[in-house]
């Protein structure tokens, strides 16, 4: 018998037959070959593509323990969404399970970025924002107070399995939980976590269902990031986005050197900028039978328009009022029209308590009148006197010493000593001027008249010092002008400075304002913001209240950097008016809103 023997692999079998034993060669299945498209021994899987983004891993690259074809994993150096494994599947970003400035260990984005409340101001997403890096450099330097608290680091990420979690920090009511990091419940039975409504038609932006939460507040600092939670998308349609943004910017060679374009750095150079995650759109928060804080504007537009504001006080329009969109609030309390209001938002809320556009009519003081509407009587030709018979003060039929400005014009730092000025014709003032506190039992207050136009092309202050033992030593300043009021758009002449006093422009009585705000009427009774120009880069804040029949309100001073925004015309109530009110104004002050402790501007 002749038997033949083929080797077909090094691998061996022993057969035993009776008393002869064979020995022959067994072959072996062929060892599996990663990206042929055939899932075979030993694979998890094989697509036969090669990347690494999709759910296998046919470049054999990532750390395993057999080289062959595996599913891709949360931790292999490769972001995939979804990944192979299941486990934390929607990869954000991918360090091989390291915590970095990017990344969570878990495989979820850390975003960037910022929101703003006009009630609150600026909310930090991470506290990263303030790295020099991330801040365009006319920012001079960083600003760690408005990012960091305590060196507690923070941030707000989504994670591998679509939610948004974490925290933020607001320098002025503290810190916001997102999603599933907050306790209670912001609705009965329903639970705050967050998830992502992906559309179809625009997969890239999300819509972010859930809550945050305002954590100081308590039960009242829920925020809803989308009219979904609560079904009021009828009513008002709102929602937060995820969204990526570019922040970083640095130049190819000179990394220290910020960008935003290839034109900002050197010659040959050109711009990277790092595309991270951040929030879009609106969040809000409205507390059932108390004002709420309102709407939060995630990932702010850079661009603030010009805009008024009032703190302490009320804005009222004898018609409708229309401004440009306020990144902040206009008046702290109240906002009053005879008409629509267009863009003019009150701290306190939007009900017709604190926004209202059918208030009556509020006539303005005429001489028809005898300077008296609904907020009481301003008896002007009571407060003057006849100069005739010599001097340079005369006594009026209240008692009162009345000072003629032409022969004694006010000094660079004036006591006003509870008297009357009084000046004929227009009025220029072109030299500083401070109104000083009173001691002992000086009178801090006056009435400025100006039977003419005022034009204030230097700054106006009050006394800063606190060592008043009385009320009536407080400096406290009323201008009453038979004209216009024209402010130089060099005031204040230096920075953070505020023009002082409270303002009541009445103008000559001969000439009605008109009706167009576009057109002016000389004498009318009009309060320019810029002087004679069309507008001016500058800030005005202004010590008290301002009253006229028309305002022509041009400053377009914007700093987005600053926390919270302001207003490019800034008018502060600061309850002088109450405290020590200026001769003549007695009845006329009795309806105005009321003094509160520390309520005083300087």
């Amino acid at each position: 018998m002749r038997l033949k023997f083929l080797a077909l692999s090094l691998t061996f079998g022993i057969i035993s037959l009776g008393i002869v034993t064979f020995v022959f060669a067994v072959e072996a299945p062929p060892a599996p070959v990663c990206g042929n498209g055939v899932t075979e021994a030993g694979e998890e899987c094989d697509d036969g593509n090669h990347t690494l983004t999709d759910l296998c891993d046919t470049f054999a690259e990532a750390p395993k323990s057999n080289g062959e074809c595996t599913l891709t994993f949360c931790g292999d150096g490769a972001v995939q969404s979804p990944n192979g494994s299941g486990v934390n599947p929607n990869e954000k970003c991918d360090d091989q399970n390291e915590e970095t400035a990017l990344c969570t260990s878990e495989c979820g984005q850390k975003m960037m970025g910022w929101a703003w409340s006009s009630t609150f101001g600026w909310l930090s997403l991470n506290d990263d924002n303030c790295l020099i890096k991330y801040l365009n450099p006319d920012l001079q330097t960083e600003n760690p107070d408005i990012c960091r608290t305590q060196t507690i680091d923070y941030y707000v990420q989504i994670t591998a399995n679509n939610e948004v979690v974490g925290y933020a920090w607001s320098d002025n009511i503290g810190w916001f939980c997102f999603g599933s990091r907050c306790t209670g419940n912001p609705l009965p039975g329903v639970s705050p976590n967050t998830s992502l409504i992906i559309d179809p038609q625009a997969p890239e932006s999300p819509q972010v269902k859930g809550w945050a939460k305002a954590e100081g507040f308590g039960d009242n600092g829920w925020f809803s990031l989308n009219c979904e939670n609560d079904s009021s998308c009828g009513n008002v349609e709102y929602q937060t986005l995820l969204i990526k943004s570019d922040f970083d910017g640095t130049c190819s060679k000179t990394a220290s050197d910020y960008c935003v374009s290839n034109s900002d750095c050197p010659a040959g150079e050109e711009c990277f900028r790092e595309q991270r995650f951040t929030l879009s759109g609106w969040a809000w928060n409205d507390n059932i039978g108390a004002p709420g804080l309102g709407w939060l504007q995630f990932n702010p537009v850079s661009e603030i328009s010009p805009w008024l504001q009032t703190e302490y006080g009320d804005i009222y329009a004898l018609r409708g009022i229309t401004g440009g969109q306020a990144p902040g609030y206009n008046a702290t309390y109240r906002i009053l029209a005879n008409d629509t209001i267009v863009n003019f938002s009150s701290a306190r809320g939007t009900d017709s308590w604190w926004v209202d556009r059918e208030f009556g009519p509020l006539n303005f003081p005429m001489p028809q009148t005898r300077y008296s509407n609904a907020l009481g009587q301003l008896d002007v030709n009571g407060l003057i006197c006849d100069f005739t018979s010599g001097g340079n003060t005369c006594v009026n039929k209240y008692g009162k010493t009345v000072v003629d400005l032409k022969q004694q014009p006010l000094a660079s730092q004036q006591l006003l000593g509870g008297k009357i000025y009084y000046h004929e014709g227009d009025l220029t003032i072109s030299s500083p001027v401070e109104f000083l506190n009173g001691s002992g039992f000086d009178d801090g207050s006056g009435t400025i008249i100006i039977k003419g136009n005022l034009v204030i092309n230097s700054d106006i202050t009050y006394d800063d010092s606190d060592d008043l033992t009385r009320f009536r030593n407080l400096a406290s300043v009323a201008w009453i002008v038979l004209g216009d009021l024209k402010i130089s758009p060099n005031v204040p002449a230096t920075t953070g400075g505020k023009l002082a006093g409270n303002f009541i422009v009445i103008g000559a009585g001969e000439n009605s304002c008109s009706p167009d705000p576009d057109v002016e009427v000389a004498g009318c009774g009009q309060i320019y913001s810029c002087g004679s120009l069309s507008e001016c880069n500058k800030r005005l804040t202004v010590s008290g209240l301002m009253m006229a029949r028309k305002f022509f309100l041009k400053r377009t001073f914007t700093e987005k950097e600053e926390t919270p925004i302001q207003g490019s015309e800034i008018i502060i109530y600061d309850g002088r008016l109450l405290a020590n009110t200026p001769p003549g104004l007695g009845d006329f002050a009795k309806a105005l809103p009321i003094w509160r402790s520390g309520t005083f501007s300087r």
